[in-house]
Formats: C-alpha cells, sequence, structure tokens
C-alpha cells in the first residue's frame, strides 16, 4: 500500500494530554502496581524516601541508575504506542472505512507495547528490592502502606513528578 503520513498526536482522541505525556516520559502510570503491592519498592520512592529508609550511597546510586533505565526504556515504548495509536485513529476516521485486518494489527500491536511497558515498570520495581535490606524493606513498606499523600491518587494527578501506584 501507499505510505501513511506521519501522525499527528494532537489528533489522538482516545488518549488525554496527561496520558501522552505520562507515555513520553516513561512514567508508571500504575503498570508497578502489582510489583509494589507484593512488597518490591518503586525505584523513585526508593530514592525519595532515601532518608526515612536511610540508604546507603551504594543503594542510592544503583537505585538512580534502574531508575533512569526504566524512563528511558518506558518513554521509548510509550513514543511507539502513542504513534500507533495515532495510526489506528487515522484509519478509524477514513472516510472511505478501514480494513479490518490493519485495525485488527495496530490493537494488537497496541496491546504488546502496553505489555512491553508494564513488564519494564515491573522488573524495575522486582530489582530496586534487591538493593534494600530487611529492615529498610519493613520500613519501605510502612511508609507506602500508609502514606497519605501517595495512597489512591492516579497517575496523572498531583505533582506530576512521578505516578504513584498505591
Amino acid at each position: 500500500g501507499k505510505a501513511q503520513p506521519e501522525a499527528n498526536t494532537g489528533d489522538i482522541q482516545a488518549l488525554s494530554a496527561d496520558e501522552i505525556r505520562v507515555y513520553t516520559d516513561g512514567r508508571t502510570m500504575r503498570f508497578g502496581r502489582a510489583a509494589e503491592k507484593n512488597h518490591n519498592p518503586a525505584p523513585y520512592f526508593l530514592l525519595k524516601y532515601k532518608s526515612e529508609l536511610a540508604l546507603f550511597d551504594e543503594q542510592l546510586i544503583p537505585a538512580k541508575a534502574i531508575l533512569d533505565r526504566e524512563r528511558a526504556q518506558a518513554s521509548k515504548l510509550g513514543k511507539e504506542l502513542i504513534a500507533d495509536q495515532a495510526k489506528l485513529e487515522t484509519r478509524l476516521n477514513d472516510p472511505k472505512g478501514s480494513r479490518d485486518d490493519e485495525v485488527a494489527a495496530l490493537v494488537r500491536e497496541i496491546a504488546r507495547i502496553q505489555g512491553e511497558i508494564r513488564l519494564v515498570h515491573l522488573q524495575a520495581d522486582v530489582a530496586a528490592k534487591k538493593l534494600l535490606n530487611s529492615d529498610q524493606q519493613v520500613q519501605y513498606d510502612s511508609i507506602r502502606s500508609y502514606d497519605p499523600e501517595e495512597d489512591g491518587r492516579d497517575a496523572m494527578s498531583g505533582d506530576g513528578v512521578c505516578a504513584t501506584r498505591p
């Protein structure tokens, strides 16, 4: 078939501007919730609570590296997802109609990328857990279980610095 023009993210109806920013920036959007609910700390929160957890430099440096890698990988995938979503919406908005096979392929690819993004965030949390000793793990669970500012917040609300994982 003929080449499709590059999709404009401003034309995406199914994603809000905040959601697009979260995907582009590689934020978590609660993709790590299963890991954190099972005592695997988000690297962002290890850094946020470094004083309360009494983290050593030997823990801070790898925690920052895990977070940077998580954000970079998730951002790259998020940009792919946004581009595919834009292509999908262009096809769905075609006045001549859209081919079912093209729509199906794009929907499946978007779902695959979402799974890859989720995996990136889960793997970061599992890697971060290995940095904590048992006392720090107990302290972390206590902080994350009872922080009213964090608990229940949605990925796109608050300070916009990081999606939370209540």
